[in-house]
C-alpha cells in the first residue's frame, strides 16, 4: 500500500499553488490512455449487445458497460495518485486490476451514504406524517421544514466533502477501513482545512469548466454553421424537426451519413473535453488529500477510532444484555404467576378427587369401580353419586 502520508514532493507547498497546478493531469498519458481506452470500450461493448437484439445480451452489455466505466474511472485515479505522490503512473492493465478493487470498495462506500441518506430521509418522513395531526401539527411543521431542509443540506455537503476525500484515501491503496480512519481523522482534526479546501478547488475547477465550456460552445456554433453551409446539411437539419419534411430520417440520402459524421465528431470532442476536465478535478483531489495527510498518523487515527467504536460496541452489548435481563425476569415472572395459577387449581380439584375415591365410612382408598369397600367391606354402590 502507497502510504497517504508518505514525503512526496507534490504534497508541499501552498495549497492554492497545488490546486492551481491540476492542469498537470492532462500530461499524465497513461491516465488519458486509460480513461479513453475503457470509455471506448465500453461503447463498442454496449453498441455490439444492442445490434444483437437479444435482451439477456443487452442486459449483459449494460451491466459490463458500468463496470468498466467504473473501473477506468477508478483506474484513472490511481495513475493520477502515482502522478500526485511523485511516482511513475502504471501501466493500463496493472491500473485497471487495481482500478476494479478500487471501484469495489468506494461502490461499498457508496451504498452506506446511501444508507445514511435513506435514513435521514425516512426519519424526515415520518416527522411530516407526525405533522398530519389537526392543529398541533400545523403548529410543528412551522419549525420541521426548516429543521429538515438544514439537516439534508448538512448531510448533502458532509457526503460531498467525504466522499471526495474518500476516493483519494481508496486511490492510494487504503482498505476500507483505513479510509474510514483517514476520514474520522480529517473530519476531528482538519475539518476547517478541508472544507476551505474543497470550496477552493470546487470554484476553480467550476470557472475553469464554464470558461472551457464557453469557448468551445461558441467555436462549436461557428464550425457547425459552416459545416451545414458547405454540405448542404440545413435541410437534413431541418428535416430532423417534426413538420419539416417529416418522411427524413439521420443517415438517409447523402446528407444523412455527413450528419451522423458530424454528431459522431462533435461527441469525441465532448468526451475528451469531459475527460480532461475530469482529470483535473482528480489529480487537484488527490494532491489536497496528500497536502491534508502529510502530516496525519493513520495508525494513531486507527487506534483511537477504534477505541471509540470499542465503546459503542460495549455501550450496545450492555444495552443489550440489560434488555434480555429485563425480558428474563418478565417471562419468569409470568412463568411463576402461572405456576401458581396452576397450583391452586389442583389444590382446589385434589380434595374432590380424594373424597371420590376413598370409603365414606373408613376413608381408605378405594379403586374406581369398586362396588364394596375392601377394607371395611362397607358397600359402595349408595354412594357413586
Amino acid at each position: 500500500m502507497n502510504q497517504a502520508n508518505q514525503t512526496s514532493p507534490n504534497s508541499h507547498g501552498g495549497l492554492m499553488d497545488l490546486l492551481l497546478r491540476s492542469g498537470d493531469a492532462l500530461q499524465n498519458r497513461q491516465a488519458l490512455l486509460t480513461l479513453g481506452a475503457t470509455t471506448v470500450g465500453s461503447i463498442v461493448i454496449m453498441m455490439a449487445c444492442v445490434a444483437s437484439g437479444a435482451a439477456v445480451l443487452i442486459g449483459l452489455g449494460s451491466l459490463l458497460t458500468v463496470v468498466l466505466v467504473y473501473a477506468g474511472f477508478s483506474a484513472a485515479g490511481i495513475q493520477l495518485m502515482d502522478q500526485a505522490q511523485g511516482e511513475v503512473p502504471r501501466g493500463l492493465v496493472p491500473a485497471l486490476m487495481d482500478g476494479l478493487m478500487a471501484a469495489i470498495k468506494l461502490f461499498v462506500l457508496g451504498l452506506i451514504a446511501g444508507g445514511l441518506v435513506f435514513l435521514t430521509v425516512l426519519a424526515v418522513a415520518l416527522v411530516l406524517l407526525i405533522c398530519k395531526i389537526p392543529g398541533l401539527g400545523s403548529l410543528l411543521l412551522v419549525f420541521v421544514v426548516p429543521l429538515a431542509v438544514l439537516a439534508l443540506a448538512f448531510l448533502f455537503a458532509s457526503l460531498y466533502f467525504a466522499m471526495a476525500m474518500v476516493g483519494p484515501a481508496v486511490w492510494s491503496g487504503a482498505s476500507l477501513k483505513e479510509a474510514l480512519a483517514m476520514l474520522w481523522g480529517l473530519a476531528t482534526r482538519r475539518l476547517v482545512g478541508m472544507a476551505l479546501g474543497m470550496l477552493m478547488h470546487t470554484l476553480i475547477m467550476g470557472f475553469v469548466s464554464i470558461m472551457v465550456l464557453s469557448f468551445v460552445a461558441g467555436a462549436s456554433a461557428v464550425v457547425g454553421g459552416m459545416s451545414a453551409a458547405f454540405l448542404n446539411l440545413g435541410g437534413g437539419l431541418l428535416s430532423m424537426v417534426p413538420g419539416f419534411g417529416g418522411g427524413y430520417y439521420p443517415g438517409s440520402g447523402s446528407s444523412g451519413g455527413s450528419l451522423l459524421s458530424l454528431g459522431f465528431g462533435f461527441g469525441i470532442l465532448a468526451a475528451l473535453i469531459g475527460a480532461g476536465l475530469l482529470l483535473m478535478f482528480m489529480l487537484g483531489l488527490n494532491r489536497l488529500y496528500l497536502h491534508l495527510t502529510s502530516d496525519l498518523d493513520i495508525s494513531e487515527v486507527s487506534s483511537k477510532l477504534a477505541g471509540k467504536l470499542d465503546k459503542v460496541r460495549d455501550k450496545t452489548k450492555q444495552a443489550l444484555e440489560e434488555t434480555k435481563r429485563r425480558n428474563d425476569e418478565v417471562r419468569a415472572r409470568r412463568n411463576q404467576q402461572n405456576a401458581e395459577r396452576s397450583t391452586d387449581g389442583s389444590a382446589t380439584s385434589a380434595p374432590a378427587s380424594k373424597q371420590a375415591l376413598s370409603c365414606p365410612q373408613c376413608h381408605q382408598a378405594v379403586e374406581p369401580g369398586d362396588k364394596f369397600c375392601e377394607h371395611c367391606g362397607y358397600s359402595l354402590r349408595g354412594s357413586e353419586a
